[in-house]
C-alpha cells in the first residue's frame, strides 16, 4: 500500500525508475533469503512491498503508454492475465528450487540476486541515448 501511495509523488517520466524499483524489490528477496531473525525477515519483506507496489503501477503504466487508446482495455487484460499467473507460478518455482538451492530462504535469495540482474541490466539499457524518431516521412 504504502509504494503505491508512493508512486502518486513520483514524477513522470523518469529513465531509470523501473530500474530502480527492480534493485528495491531485489534488496528485499534478498534481505528476507539472507535473514537470520524474524526482524529482519520482516524489514526484507517491507522493503519488497515497497518496491513492488511501486514497481507494479510504473509497468503497468509504462504498457499502457505503448498501446493506442483503442487497444488500451484488451493490453490491460493480458497484462492483468500475466500478473496473476506470475502470482500463481512464482511459489510453484521457488517451491521447485528449494531443493537445488538448498532452502526455501536460499532460492528467495537467489531470485533476488536475479531480480538484481533484472535491474543491472535494465540500467545499463536506460542509460543508452534515447533513439530518435523515424525521419520525416517514415511511417512506424
Amino acid at each position: 500500500v504504502l509504494g503505491s501511495v508512493l508512486f502518486t509523488r513520483l514524477a513522470p517520466h523518469r529513465r531509470h525508475r523501473l530500474p530502480a524499483l527492480f534493485a528495491l524489490c531485489a534488496a528485499g528477496f534478498l534481505l528476507m533469503g539472507l535473514a537470520d531473525s524474524l526482524p529482519l525477515l520482516v524489514a526484507g519483506a517491507v522493503v519488497n512491498c515497497v518496491g513492488t507496489g511501486l514497481l507494479l503501477p510504473s509497468l503497468v503504466t509504462r504498457a499502457m503508454s505503448l498501446l493506442e487508446f483503442a487497444d488500451r482495455g484488451r493490453g490491460m487484460g493480458l497484462w492483468t492475465a500475466a500478473f496473476f499467473l506470475g502470482e500463481f507460478l512464482c511459489p510453484l518455482v521457488l517451491l521447485a528450487g528449494e531443493e537445488p538451492a538448498g532452502s526455501l530462504a536460499s532460492a528467495v535469495a537467489l531470485l533476488g540476486v536475479v531480480t538484481a540482474a533484472l535491474a543491472a541490466a535494465l540500467f545499463a539499457v536506460t542509460r543508452r541515448p534515447a533513439l530518435a524518431g523515424p525521419p520525416e516521412g517514415v511511417r512506424r
